[in-house]
C-alpha cells in the first residue's frame, strides 16, 4: 500500500507541474486519476480495518 500512495503523490505532483506550465487537459487528468485511486486506496484501507 505504500508504494501504491507513492505512486498516487508523484501522479498528483506530474499534475501539478503540468498545470503550472500550462498543460490544463493533461494536469487535470492526472490529478482527477490521482484523486480517484486515492480514494479507491482510503476505501480499501477502511474495509481492512
Amino acid at each position: 500500500m505504500l508504494f501504491q500512495l507513492m505512486c498516487v503523490l508523484a501522479l498528483v505532483a506530474v499534475g501539478t507541474m503540468l498545470l503550472a506550465v500550462g498543460a490544463f487537459g493533461s494536469g487535470l487528468i492526472c490529478l482527477v486519476g490521482g484523486a480517484i485511486w486515492f480514494w479507491r486506496l482510503y476505501c480499501a484501507s477502511d474495509r481492512d480495518t
